[in-house]
């Protein structure tokens, strides 16, 4: 099963070596300094420059070195080492969802099958091509591999308590996963939910496990509190911002969460850049609003009546608070590469209760419904291969690639700014014009 996740994994992105570097992908590599040597310092491989997305996150720019030491401005490496994490992550979580679901009675029987299910779905849905294609997100799949590592390590010392090398694989993933990227610091929080729902009868016991591993990944909050404050990406966060409030944010990404899970279901258009829409009309908000409360509220009581069933959704939106609640992240209002990590939780609540009605009404006996389930999942497969191909074209050409963004975004100044931008390259001035026009209009 591990080998055909790999096999299509591998099929879906086979197109994506070529892409270009797009957007922050220049700033972060070819024009980087402390890549290309104008700055020789010591610690270079560990920094980038301010304002880059790797800057802030020492993991990232490290393993942008590594790859720049490999090929270094091409691209091919950059994208075989994104598409390697992705294989990463995704042999995680399969394994450590089959693990889990083997403790549990009603679904021993299966864990095998509906971890590869989950994981098969996951490890090829569109929405996670930004993560996989676009170089700068490798921020998003290297915290996530750390992350899961990190949980994994934990569920292994459940089983293992005799080796002490599981609890200190789960720290060590921690501040890899936290140095990476900003939601890795929520890794404390989650890893004493996940003990109590998953390995503890009760709060008691999930705190006495887990005391000392929590505290020992808390000073990777007080590193990552430590980086933050040289502000390394330019005012990221900015608390007023073109009429951009923390109340505001909120309202907007109520919006988007209720995008991405629309976009888990039906994955067009892929967007790379959203742009900054700065007001919402409350016909379109509170509905949002209203909605996403609300699973979050199911999430909360779940947690609290049946962790095992409320965990997944509390732990997605740990992974999504620090991006999508209300710090405005003034680089990205939307970007679908935040649901990278929340995304298995999403197809992992379908798959089950697809699973439990299936059983229930005797689906799942029924060779005509066995069948139609495969071919169902055979259409699925295709379909998602073939629509990461087609983004992962777009990625090779910066013209089309901005043309795309700018029919789906049209009030998104930096889309038109870009495709003038790459027009004037090919010299293709009149319309590089028009570009540059339609950008100083949004």
């Amino acid at each position: 099963m591990r080998i055909l996740v790999l096999l299509v994994i591998a099929l879906a992105y086979a197109n994506s070596f070529r892409a270009a570097f797009l957007l922050d992908d220049k700033y972060t590599i070819p024009l980087n300094p402390y890549l290309t040597g104008e700055k020789a310092v010591w610690y270079a491989p560990l920094v980038a420059p301010p304002g880059a997305p790797s800057a802030g996150r020492p993991m990232i720019s490290l393993s942008f070195w590594l790859n720049w030491q490999v090929s270094g401005a091409d691209t091919w490496s950059y994208h075989l080492a994104n598409l390697f994490i992705h294989m990463g992550v995704a042999l995680i979580l399969f394994g450590l969802i089959r693990r889990l679901l083997a403790r549990a009675p009603r679904w021993a029987g299966s864990a095998d099958r509906l971890a590869f299910l989950i994981t098969l779905l996951w490890a090829v849905h569109p929405i996670h091509t930004s993560a996989v294609t676009y170089v700068s997100q490798r921020a998003e799949s290297i915290m996530a591999l750390f992350f899961m590592g990190s949980l994994a390590a934990i569920e292994r010392w459940d089983v293992q308590r005799s080796r002490r090398l599981w609890p200190v694989l789960a720290v060590v993933c921690a501040y890899l996963a936290t140095l990476s990227k900003e939601v890795g610091a929520m890794l404390p929080f989650v890893v004493l939910l996940f003990d109590r729902a998953y390995l503890s009868p009760d709060w008691r016991t999930a705190r006495r496990r887990q005391r000392w591993v929590v505290l020992a990944m808390i000073p990777a909050i007080l590193v990552l509190a430590a980086l933050q404050l040289q502000d390394p990406r330019g005012n990221t966060v900015q608390w007023s911002y073109q009429g951009i409030n923390s109340w505001t944010y909120l309202q907007s990404q109520a919006v988007g969460l209720s995008m991405y899970l629309w976009k888990m279901i039906w994955p067009h258009p892929l967007i790379m850049h959203y742009g900054w829409p700065v007001g919402f009309p409350p016909a379109l908000w509170v509905p949002c609003f209203l909605f996403i409360g609300g699973l979050f509220a199911a999430a909360v009581w779940a947690m609290v009546r049946r962790p095992r069933l409320g965990f997944p959704g509390v732990a997605a939106f740990l992974m999504l608070g620090p991006s999508s609640s209300v710090v405005p992240v003034i680089s990205e209002i939307w970007a679908e590469h935040r649901m990278y990590l929340p995304g298995a939780i999403v197809l992992l609540y379908v798959v089950l209760g697809g699973a439990l009605l299936a059983a229930r009404r005797g689906w799942d006996r029924h060779p005509g419904w066995i069948r139609g389930a495969k071919v169902a999942l055979a259409l699925f497969l295709v379909a998602s291969v073939s629509k990461i191909w087609l983004q992962n074209a777009r990625y090779r050409n910066e013209v089309v690639m901005w043309q795309h963004n700018a029919r789906h975004v049209p009030h998104n100044r930096l889309a038109h700014y870009n495709l003038g931008c790459a027009l004037a390259y090919l010299e293709r001035l009149p319309e590089a014009a028009a570009g540059f026009q339609r950008s100083i209009q949004c």
